[in-house]
């Protein structure tokens, strides 16, 4: 049996896949901002704060959590996909 999505139905390319995913990333990055922007703060009892600056550095930060979290899994990941096959 082979491993390739297509043995289980998948009909996406490995193309449309990466762009989902960088489509989903950017996606996920702008609405955890505007959250914790307009949802978060007023619920902490904190004034709306102006959009611009912190959304530029609530980028920053969710995209480097985002990197971070890429690296690992790629790093990490193999791994454990070697033990779950023994």
């Amino acid at each position: 049996m082979s491993r390739t999505g297509r043995d289980r139905g998948f009909a996406a390319s490995s193309s449309q896949l990466l762009q989902s995913a960088c489509g989903l990333k950017v996606v996920g990055a702008v609405v955890l901002t505007l959250t914790a922007l307009y949802v978060v703060s007023p619920i902490k009892g904190q004034p709306i704060p102006p959009l611009w600056p912190r959304f530029y550095y609530a980028l920053l930060v969710n995209g480097a959590w985002g990197f971070g979290t890429a690296v690992f899994l790629t790093l990490f990941g193999e791994a454990r996909k070697d033990t779950a096959r023994a």
